[in-house]
């Protein structure tokens, strides 16, 4: 049941969102409570270029867990990959945490998860870029992009043929729905993704969040990310932080 009044717009029945602690690449639930879906086991990267003396722009890479329920047609969906941050809504610059922190530079203004300037990086391919998907996994590469931007190499295996129960009391065992998954379980399978894109990253922060966009599907992780003399890396013990819708 969806409770407005309590800013829900989501409500799939519980309070458990993200991955697990001891085994970070596992779903705790199939829906995180943004309305996403979980990306599990995500060792991020991002790499800072001097552009004027490489002539390569920053480089945001990371692989991981996308968690689902059903099969998706990855090629000829358009895929995007996104970092955001939260910015004050009284000038879209400001990063923030909490509304109170953007009230106090201005009046009224709040701490938004959305608008231009929550965009720290973000790149496309279009539906159709691979022309001959293989069955069970799909690969994408552009070498052009490490000088122009955008995805330079994409790859994608399908690991929904082998669901496994989440939760319950068959945790871990083999699943056709979420009938075989008593006790609360959920049937739940992934995609196995590893993702290279150039652009400019220089906006990028601790507090940010991780979205890979295919089609109508969103997945999100918010993690700390350490910063580093050239590069920000995210941190794998605080990636478990709700992610904002």
């Amino acid at each position: 049941m969806v409770q407005v009044a309590d800013g829900e717009s989501c409500d799939d029945g519980n309070t458990v969102s993200g991955c697990r602690l001891d085994k970070p690449q596992k779903p705790l639930d199939g829906c995180l409570n943004s309305c996403q879906l979980p990306i599990c086991d995500d060792p991020s990267k991002i790499r800072l270029f001097d552009e004027l003396a490489t002539g390569n722009k920053d480089l945001v890479q990371g692989h991981g867990r996308l968690i689902t329920h059903a099969a998706m047609a990855f090629e000829s969906e358009d895929f995007t990959i996104r970092l955001s941050r939260r910015v004050c809504s009284h000038d879209q610059l400001t990063p923030c945490s909490t509304d109170e922190e953007c009230d106090g530079l201005s009046s009224g203004s709040t701490c938004a998860a959305s608008g231009v300037g929550s965009i720290v990086f973000e790149q496309s391919l279009p539906a159709g870029s691979i022309p001959h998907p293989l069955p069970k996994s799909w690969k994408y590469k552009n070498k052009l992009a490490k000088t122009e931007g955008g995805i330079y190499a994409l790859k994608v295996v399908s690991k929904v043929e082998v669901q496994l129960c989440t939760g319950g009391s068959n945790d871990d065992a083999k699943c056709t729905t979420d009938g075989d998954c008593p006790d609360g379980g959920i049937c739940l399978g992934y995609y196995k993704y590893s993702v290279k894109a150039y652009g400019d990253a220089e906006r990028a922060l601790a507090d940010m969040q991780t979205q890979l966009v295919v089609g109508n599907r969103t997945w999100a992780v918010r993690g700390i990310w350490q910063r580093l003399y050239t590069s920000w890396k995210l941190n794998k013990k605080s990636i478990f932080l709700d992610p904002w819708p």
